[in-house]
């Protein structure tokens, strides 16, 4: 998101001194249509850029680094469309007067298509960030679970059963699927009952026998999902 806002900044900036630097260097005596239309599509680069990025800005939840796209390609179009029009400004090629239009209409497609593709990419790597994180949702809980459990038993036995419990979590695919979510659901239940009875102060054999419940459970989990593959 920081290079989208850098780019409505920088934009900012280049209008004022678009207006301010078009405005003094017009020679008023004399009219000049390429001056005033490369002053004018100068202006609507840097509308179009800061609307594009605003709205991207508002909308994409995408990632750092998916988001320099169009913050790339708006620095590439400013630069190339603001070039383009100065020399226009400067020096009027009269020879050449479609190629001032043309150019700034092909140079204005080329953006829209790249930003429009940039924004779509953007949203289809958030969907699947989205989807990933649901999918190691359950997975990441018990983990979560497991820790607190063994900050919370003081018996060294339920400790190194809970340990060993823990590294066949760690060890095993985070992915949940769609018919291993009961399971995973009523592991994370039994791990919170577990912890209820480490708060209760129950009997260790308890807190034992609840943990073996708990790694059968994994252990179905992790049957159902090999059996698959």
């Amino acid at each position: 998101m920081k290079k989208i806002g850098s780019v409505l900044f920088t934009c900012i900036l280049i209008a004022l001194a678009w207006i301010i630097c078009g405005l003094v260097c017009a020679d008023y005596k004399v009219f000049s249509l390429y001056y005033w239309l490369a002053f004018g599509f100068g202006l609507l680069i840097l509308i179009v850029v800061s609307i594009a990025n605003a709205l991207l800005k508002s909308g994409s939840t995408a990632t750092y680094e998916v988001n320099s796209l169009p913050a790339v390609y708006s620095f590439a179009y400013l630069l190339i469309g603001l070039l383009f029009n100065i020399i226009f400004m400067v020096q009027p090629f009269v020879a050449y007067k479609n190629v001032l239009i043309i150019v700034n209409v092909i140079l204005l497609l080329l953006y829209v298509l790249a930003v429009s593709f940039s924004a779509r990419y953007a949203d289809r790597v958030a969907g699947q960030l989205d989807l990933t994180a649901a999918k190691t949702a359950n997975m990441a809980e018990i983990a979560s679970l497991l820790a607190r459990l063994l900050s919370q038993a003081k018996d060294e036995e339920v400790r190194k059963k809970l340990y060993s419990f823990k590294e066949k979590v760690d060890y095993s695919t985070n992915i949940s699927q769609g018919f291993t979510a009961d399971l995973e659901e009523e592991l994370i239940e039994s791990l919170r009952n577990i912890g209820r009875g480490l708060d209760e102060g129950i009997s260790k054999e308890q807190i034992l026998s609840k943990i073996d419940n708990a790694e059968q459970i994994f252990g179905m989990r992790n049957a159902k999902i090999s059996t698959v593959r």
